[in-house]
């Protein structure tokens, strides 16, 4: 794994994360419409989910309900690892 400047090995493990459970979204083709919630010290911090019809990622921050949409995975997994890290970072 190629390490990012600025970025520790924790943190690049969370992103990997990340990654894999939102490719795990796209592969899953039992449904549709795949949602998934993303979790910080057992409090919901967001909400993903991904249309297969349309190839994209709806991500809704559930602390303003801000929504935004990805047609880009990693695009996606950036935004959750921010919502994360700025909940974490509010204690």
């Amino acid at each position: 794994m190629i390490r990012e400047k600025g970025m520790s090995l924790a943190e690049q493990s969370e992103l990997v994360k990340i990654v894999k459970r939102l490719e795990a979204m796209q592969d899953d083709r039992s449904r549709n419409r795949q949602s998934r919630t993303f979790t910080m010290f057992g409090v919901a911090v967001c909400d993903v989910t991904y249309l297969h019809d349309e190839g994209i990622f709806i991500l809704v921050q559930l602390d303003n309900s801000e929504r935004y949409r990805f047609d880009k995975l990693d695009l996606a997994a950036i935004e959750i690892y921010r919502c994360l890290y700025d909940f974490q970072e509010s204690f």
